[in-house]
């Protein structure tokens, strides 16, 4: 499938990818208190449990650098 920004080719997409007939995605919503997300040592085993069962894979910067800051 080509991808068109006005009457510009941009690119090719594999319209029989799975991401791009389902949607595939993941999200968390976080509860945000003094700048401080709580319970984020959860969020982060759940955004890598589902990053995994969806075959995503982990950002460049690993979900593990969260829990450190």
């Amino acid at each position: 499938m080509w991808v068109m920004e006005g009457e510009d080719f941009v690119g090719e997409v594999d319209s029989w990818s799975r991401a791009f007939q389902f949607g595939d995605g993941l999200f968390e919503t976080m509860l945000i208190e003094d700048g401080c997300c709580k319970a984020i040592k959860l969020h982060v085993q759940r955004l890598t449990k589902g990053l995994n069962a969806l075959q995503i894979p982990l950002p460049e910067e690993d979900l593990q650098c969260m829990l450190q800051s």
